[in-house]
């Protein structure tokens, strides 16, 4: 797709009027002739989105005509096609909206719920898994029209009215899943059925790194709700999800923030309870950026069950994978993406990611990439094996 095509329409759909229908047939001509020409060279029907864009004058096509659909991004990474599936019924929510912050176009797709639509988890391994979640689609490029650098920005839920030391990715028990392809970033959450608190509202924020939340929105004292912070200066996107409140179920909503806060508290010497605090997530991300290959088998275990190794192929492309722990009922996947991007040639070590749901840290654990010296890399999960409270001193 030529720059000359990709900026005429993102500039038609910055108006407030229309496009004339001979632009939006030059469009749909276009989409079919770029589609055509990328199929022999695509893993997986890249722009059949293109196919089946809607002649209107909105946002939503432009996202709809440049982007992959959430169906096709479910498509890429799971397994059993259930995903897939929900996304293209009538229980998805197709959104589209675009907003512009530090440099990029972050558009929220869309969202679905339901059972048994597991990311990773093929048929034959997740059929017990039928716990409800909530999935949604989101596509990041960049605002100059450059190909995006490969990164894991982090995608979280924030629910109005709810500390984000309560609710966040690690008490949602969120999964977020993500690729690059075509120069676009495609990421895709799932966590804990948020449908339940439509009455309260719930917003789905980026930013770069998890924790930045605390920095990046605001709630607002009255209302309750999540606003972005105007003096924030890195990449702070906010999106209220379009939940049915017919699907709103207060009772259960209230005790699953009980279950939550029951998470997030700890008794201290003094008897009193305490949560997790912003000032605490910060320290939390200072020590984890201090762990290195030297210090952490003194601080963490090894868990050998997540262990994955993989390598890249020709094109320098890696796919982890992923495993089941049946111990823990949950899945564990490893990263996938081109490896110069996951690892730069000088490291043997990375940390890709950390989390945790207790205020006392006891369930820290760290997701670290390893370079092996048979040209192998090796994603692996590490827990805390020592009382970790020292790092909230």
């Amino acid at each position: 797709m030529s720059d000359y095509w990709d900026n005429l329409i993102k500039d038609a759909f910055n108006e407030k009027e229309t496009p004339s229908p001979e632009l939006n047939r030059q469009i749909l001509n276009k989409a079919k002739e770029n589609l055509n020409m990328k199929k022999r060279n695509m893993k997986k029907l890249v722009a059949a989105a293109c196919m089946g864009l809607a002649v209107v004058g909105s946002v939503s096509v432009y996202a709809a005509y440049r982007y992959l659909s959430p169906a096709q991004i479910a498509e890429e990474v799971s397994d059993n096609g259930a995903l897939a599936k929900a996304f293209e019924s009538e229980d998805a929510i197709t959104v589209n909206e675009i907003q512009q912050t530090n440099g990029y176009d972050i558009t929220f797709l869309g969202l679905v719920s339901g059972k048994n639509l597991d990311i990773c988890v093929p048929e034959n391994v997740g059929t017990g898994l039928n716990k409800s979640h909530t999935y949604a689609a989101v596509a990041v490029a960049k605002s100059d029209g450059m190909q995006m650098e490969y990164r894991d920005f982090c995608v979280s839920p924030l629910i109005n009215g709810v500390s984000f030391a309560i609710a966040n990715n690690a008490t949602l028990d969120a999964l977020l899943t993500f690729f690059e392809q075509d120069g676009i970033m495609y990421y895709l959450i799932e966590c804990d059925n948020i449908e339940i608190f439509a009455n309260r509202g719930v917003q789905l924020g980026v930013v770069d790194s998890f924790g930045d939340e605390t920095d990046a929105f605001v709630m607002n004292e009255q209302s309750g709700i999540y606003e972005k912070n105007v003096d924030y200066e890195k990449t702070n996107a906010l999106f209220s999800l379009p939940l049915d409140k017919e699907k709103a179920d207060d009772m259960a909503a209230e005790k699953y923030l009980k279950e939550l806060i029951a998470k997030t508290k700890t008794q201290d010497d003094e008897g009193d309870i305490g949560g997790v605090t912003n000032k605490d997530m910060k320290k939390v991300s200072e020590f984890v950026r201090t762990i290195t290959p030297e210090n952490i088998d003194h601080y963490f275990a090894r868990h050998t069950a997540t262990e994955l190794t993989a390598r890249p192929d020709e094109n320098g492309w890696i796919e982890f994978g992923y495993c089941y722990i049946a111990e823990d009922d949950f899945v564990y996947e490893g990263a996938s993406g081109y490896i110069t991007y996951i690892i730069e040639e000088e490291e043997n070590f990375v940390i890709r990611g950390y989390g945790y749901g207790k205020a006392d840290l006891s369930d820290l654990q760290i997701t670290t990439i390893w370079r092996n010296t048979d040209g192998s890399f090796t994603s692996v999960m590490y827990r805390a094996k020592v009382d970790m409270k020292f790092i909230l001193e």
